[in-house]
């Protein structure tokens, strides 16, 4: 679950983008959703948000009752079988999983805006998995102009360019975490 805490809504940029990150993070999810990407397990299983006033829920969000506004939260699921790993073990499949992964985030209509090592998680299984987490500052988009196009472009390159010169990288909580 992320939390999301403004002192108020920092409303849209004069090029138009939203400068909301609840409401960049939840329109994100619900077009991931919608899309069947939660489900294929690109991205984490959204649930849906919340909207709740930390009074209410004394004393266990006692650190967010003095803000002006309510807290927000967006619900998606962490699994549980993840772990720390190495960046040169994203060569050869799982390096392919996770471009073709934001691949399948663009048809969406999304553009993660944060694509970097520390957002992906590795699934344990059979077959391992990554999965994209973290769309506070993802936009979204319907139709696939030149900008949109380069951008999509620009990400992949940059997924592309993830490799072992990085360093050691933990891109994954094993609890989930509220930011």
């Amino acid at each position: 679950m992320n939390r999301f805490h403004e002192n108020g809504d920092p409303g849209y940029a004069e090029n138009s983008c939203d400068l909301n990150r609840f409401r960049r993070e939840s329109n994100a999810y619900e077009k991931l959703l919608i899309s069947g990407v939660c489900e294929r397990g690109f991205v984490p299983k959204f649930y849906g948000y919340i909207d709740l006033d930390p009074a209410e829920f004394h004393p266990f969000f006692k650190l967010f009752t003095h803000g002006k506004f309510k807290a927000e939260r967006t619900i998606a699921r962490i699994p549980p079988k993840c772990r720390e790993f190495e960046l040169r073990e994203l060569l050869g499949s799982p390096l392919y999983q996770a471009i073709e992964a934001m691949k399948e985030i663009h048809k969406a209509g999304v553009h993660h805006r944060d694509t970097y090592p520390r957002n992906l998680l590795l699934i344990r299984g059979n077959p391992d998995r990554l999965v994209w987490t973290d769309f506070d500052v993802a936009t979204t988009f319907t139709d696939t102009g030149p900008k949109d196009l380069a951008r999509s472009d620009y990400e992949i390159e940059l997924v592309k360019g993830f490799g072992p010169a990085l360093g050691r990288l933990c891109c994954c909580h094993v609890e989930h975490s509220v930011r």
